[in-house]
């Protein structure tokens, strides 16, 4: 049933005013070069928190006397060894009276500890996950994580003794959505966003070529194809542009967006479709077999690794003049590798038939992102420690503790300035470290309540710039919500697809090279069909429709 409660508090009026939309800590490294911040002459309001201090129903510390929690996350940093010696979470352990003893797996091997904890029979009492959802690291998802008795299902508990968090989830029918299962049950603590993040990728281009051709910033095919013709023609670009290893990318949906299709299951208005058999397919194979026989585009695609970075070389080494999937950080990491002094990098339009277009595809602003944090059923033993964490998670939607969370120590890191917190010099222009590595010593975004703030993130002007190209040519109102499969739907859409994408990746790369003619597209489309793709979209509407009704 559509969550339709709306809260008329103080409290849920401060959350609006600040709880948005916006996109998951997954995206992009951040580069080490500083920015200045906003001018601190203007006066500073002291807002120091006391340890009585009551927050909605919130009262500080939590327990009386001190207690420790277990958890479980992923964690990979060069800055710090441990999230407990960020200052963030000295300040809520000081607060709150409860110290996290955390079980740590690095990053990039998290799905698997993950599922090796899971069979260990020795929970912890908390799971934070990262990157990967739960959905992913749970074989099931999050109902089954709840029916197997590894989950708790927090929906009792929430509405018991975390106002704070069931305000945000009231407030936003999206945020509502996404933080229940497609059968109701509240899983895990979404990490909830504050609305102001951008599309972090997008396509790249090098504008010093562009000002030694003498063309303008490409808005449409047309207008890059001139472009990429005077790459190669004046300058003698190896790669004027670098696509996809399988000839698409869905990581930015950059070369189809402007054709209407997306290269995967996408959402037009409610209707689920499956880009690769749709006329807007055709068209950009067409398009890309033409520029792929000029000599447009990289010659040797196919052969290129999954790796999205897998061209740095070229790029650094001026072979490449725009290339389809780039992400702002970049931007700076390229320029402090690159010989040339000319060299510069800037984002580019999603190229559209019409410069008066926006595409309907983009790496679309998250407003719940993809960190997420389950209680256990190791806390059922224990009421005490149960309500102790169901609260300290709590504390961090409030704005006390989603502030220190998010800026660290007020007087420290950050001071209010206008009532609003701002990181210190000690944060923006430390002259013995650099402003992220700063940041993470005394900040820990991204689980509670993440404050995105265009400011904060260490970034030049043409990464900046970037984002709002990407922004302003693509809206992302296509791409597909978090959908969640049942287990059946699941094992059903698996036993049908694999044999659709290993046609599609074998076949796709042929139309473009030309050893298949796109005269032969309706026969590909019928076979996509033939392998029972129409089952597919069937699955998938179904799960949207769920999604759009929860």
């Amino acid at each position: 049933m559509k969550h339709k409660t709306r809260l008329l508090s103080l409290l849920l009026v401060i959350l609006l005013a600040i709880a948005l939309f916006s996109g998951c800590r997954n995206k992009d490294e951040n580069p080490s070069d500083t920015v200045s911040p906003p001018s601190p002459t203007t006066a500073t309001q002291s807002q120091e928190p006391t340890e009585e201090l009551t927050t909605g129903e919130f009262k500080l510390p939590i327990v009386e006397e001190p207690i420790t929690l277990t958890a479980w996350r992923a964690f990979t940093s060069s800055v710090v060894t441990s999230p407990n010696d960020i200052a963030a979470n000295k300040e809520l352990e000081r607060l709150t009276n409860i110290k996290i003893d955390y079980m740590l797996s690095p990053t990039i091997d998290a799905a698997q500890n993950f599922g090796l904890l899971m069979t260990s029979q020795e929970l912890p009492d908390l799971l934070f996950m990262q990157d990967n959802t739960s959905s992913t690291l749970y074989r099931g998802g999050h109902d089954k994580a709840i029916d197997d008795g590894v989950f708790l299902r927090l929906n009792d508990l929430i509405e018991k003794w975390a106002p704070n968090y069931k305000a945000m989830l009231d407030s936003n029918d999206t945020i509502y959505r996404q933080a229940v299962t497609d059968q109701g049950n509240m899983a895990v603590f979404v990490t909830i966003q504050d609305g102001n993040e951008p599309a972090w990728c997008g396509p790249l281009i090098r504008q010093d070529y562009l000002d030694k051709v003498g063309k303008n910033m490409p808005q449409t095919y047309d207008d890059l194809y001139d472009v990429l013709k005077a790459f190669k023609n004046e300058l003698n670009v190896e790669q004027p542009l670098s696509i996809g290893y399988l000839g698409y990318n869905t990581l930015t949906h950059t070369m189809t967006a402007g054709f209407d299709v997306d290269p995967t299951f996408y959402n037009e208005n409610g209707t689920v479709k499956f880009g690769f058999i749709e006329e807007g397919f055709r068209d950009y194979l067409t398009l890309m077999n033409r520029w792929y026989s000029e000599g447009l585009i990289d010659q040797d695609f196919y052969t290129r690794n999954a790796d999205v970075f897998g061209n740095n070389e070229n790029i650094i080494n001026g072979k490449i003049g725009a290339w389809e999937h780039g992400i702002a950080s970049r931007i700076t990491v390229y320029k402090a590798s690159a010989e040339d002094p000319d060299f510069r990098v800037v984002g580019m339009p999603f190229p559209r038939k019409n410069a008066s277009d926006v595409a309907h595809f983009r790496r679309f602003n998250e407003i719940v992102g993809t960190t997420n944090t389950a209680l256990t059923a190791n806390l059922l033993d224990d009421a005490t420690r149960l309500e102790a964490a169901v609260r300290w998670m709590d504390f961090r939607y409030t704005e006390q503790g989603y502030t220190i969370l998010n800026y660290g120590i007020e007087g420290e890191s950050f001071e209010y300035v206008d009532g609003k917190p701002q990181f210190t010099e000690l944060i923006y222009n430390n002259p013995e470290d650099s402003f992220p590595n700063m940041r993470e010593k005394y900040a820990d975004q991204g689980y509670g309540y993440y404050i995105w703030k265009r400011q904060y993130i260490a970034y030049n002007q043409d990464q900046l710039d970037a984002f709002d190209t990407w922004g302003e040519s693509a809206s992302g109102d296509w791409v597909m919500p978090p959908v969640t499969l049942t287990s059946q739907e699941g094992e059903e859409f698996s036993a049908i697809y694999g044999d659709i994408e290993t046609y599609i990746n074998e076949t796709v790369v042929k139309f473009i090279t030309g050893d298949k003619p796109i005269s032969e597209f309706e026969e590909f489309a019928s076979r996509i069909r033939s392998l029972g793709i129409d089952r597919c979209i069937e699955i998938y509407q179904a799960a949207l429709d769920r999604y759009n009704s929860r």
